[in-house]
């Protein structure tokens, strides 16, 4: 794709929710770590992905969002998730040199970017540095995340002989998921039969078991871009110090030693040229959403969300209007809600749906990183999580404000004598 400075465009990537990137739970973090950090108006995320993180916290949030990122697809689905719900949220589909020159854009208490860094770029990370230097608010807030040099240092063998597999001229006609199986394959060969690189590299075989059958969407975007660097923390602090920004600790909880998911805050006032500043955009100056607009838009959002998960088996998220965030739950919980919200009101018709559902879309109904087979043995399990959904879910749907309050008992039974 003209313009995508070598990231990879042919498969949209993954429908995932990040929370690090909710304003809320980033002043939680900041005053939990002792940070007195003022309220978070005006957001951007840089790079938004499919846009769900985007979407549902501009539409159950309080803040106004501003997006950017390359891909037609990804634009496509988060204005289908936000359209016409009054969310306070403009998004743009340009490569990074072009947004971050626009003149239109306000200055931003946050700014994040989540799976970028790593994955573009040395002359992307300068444009997007000089942007922060511009366009980060006095105290403001930016959330930044990377792949860390010493954790990868090891398991770039397997990268790099997935990346060159998949290059090879005799794949070259093949559509990209195509190529990365071919790429597994030829990486589990080496495997079973002793060769170099794995012979070498313990880590070969143990990173290639964890990533072998994740989704190859998630794995073309992770391994698969001309671009791929780590980095240490003193990487990033010689580029952002500059600008008064200093890391203070890391979003949200996570005890990954691969990734870093860092939180930096700017606390002294760059010199900056009066036309780089723009005023607080017309967004701002429209009438607040009143409580009521804004559940009423989450509700909708959260329509829009579990019609989806009818067939995508990797959504997993909803939107709460309570929180202004999105909370993960399964994606079988997400067809379990569609079926009641069908009326479907014994357990054994939750089970039935979600069978039905998992039939027509020919996916596997997977436990504990299991495929089941035993026709027996599914419907036992599809039960019993539909009675758990009922009896521990759906409260907790309840009280976040996802799901309107109303009886629970006759999803109780199981439907049989």
């Amino acid at each position: 794709m003209p313009g995508a400075d070598g990231y990879v465009t042919e498969l949209p990537y993954t429908l995932g929710y990040y929370s690090e990137l909710n304003p809320r739970s980033v002043r939680d973090t900041l005053q939990a770590l002792g940070f007195a950090v003022p309220k978070i108006e005006v957001a951007c995320e840089l790079g938004f992905g499919q846009g769900l993180s985007l979407a549902i916290h501009a539409v159950a949030g309080d803040c106004e969002w501003w997006g950017n990122d390359l891909t037609s697809a990804h634009l496509t689905t988060v204005r289908e998730l936000t359209q016409g719900l009054g969310a306070p949220l403009q998004v743009f589909e340009q490569n990074f040199t072009d947004f971050c020159a626009r003149s239109d854009l306000p200055q931003f208490d946050f700014i994040g970017m989540h799976g970028v860094w790593s994955w573009i770029s040395a002359e992307n990370r300068v444009c997007i540095a000089k942007f922060i230097e511009r366009r980060l608010a006095p105290h403001g807030v930016l959330y930044v995340s990377y792949n860390v040099r010493e954790a990868w240092a090891n398991i770039l063998e397997l990268r790099e002989f997935l990346v060159n597999h998949a290059a090879q001229t005799e794949l070259a006609s093949q559509p990209l998921e195509v190529r990365i199986e071919s790429a597994l394959i030829a990486a589990q060969r080496v495997v079973a039969e002793d060769l170099s690189p794995a012979r070498d590299q313990p880590q070969f075989e143990q990173h290639l078991r964890r990533i072998r059958h994740q989704h190859k969407s998630y794995l073309a975007h992770e391994y698969f871009n001309r671009d791929w660097h780590a980095f240490d923390r003193t990487d990033i602090e010689q580029i952002l110090a500059p600008f008064g920004l200093r890391y203070v600790g890391q979003a949200g909880s996570t005890n990954s030693k691969c990734f870093s998911r860092d939180l930096w805050v700017r606390d002294r006032v760059s010199v900056l040229r009066s036309h780089q500043i723009s005023p607080r955009t017309a967004c701002k100056e429209k009438a607040e959403r009143s409580a009521a607009d804004r559940v009423a838009s989450t509700c909708e959002l959260n329509n829009r969300l579990v019609r989806r998960a009818l067939t995508e088996p990797y959504l997993t998220t909803l939107a709460s209007p309570a929180t202004g965030a999105g909370v993960d739950f399964d994606w079988r919980t997400l067809l379990a809600l569609a079926a009641w919200r069908d009326a479907r009101c014994k357990a054994s018709d939750v089970a039935d749906f979600i069978e039905h559902q998992l039939l027509t879309i020919g996916h596997p109904l997977v436990q504990n990183g299991a495929v089941i087979r035993d026709q027996r043995a599914m419907r036992s399990i599809l039960e019993r999580e539909a009675k758990e959904f009922v009896m521990g879910v759906l409260p907790k749907l309840q009280e976040l404000w996802i799901e309107p309050m109303h009886g629970i008992e006759p999803m109780l039974g199981t439907g049989h004598a």
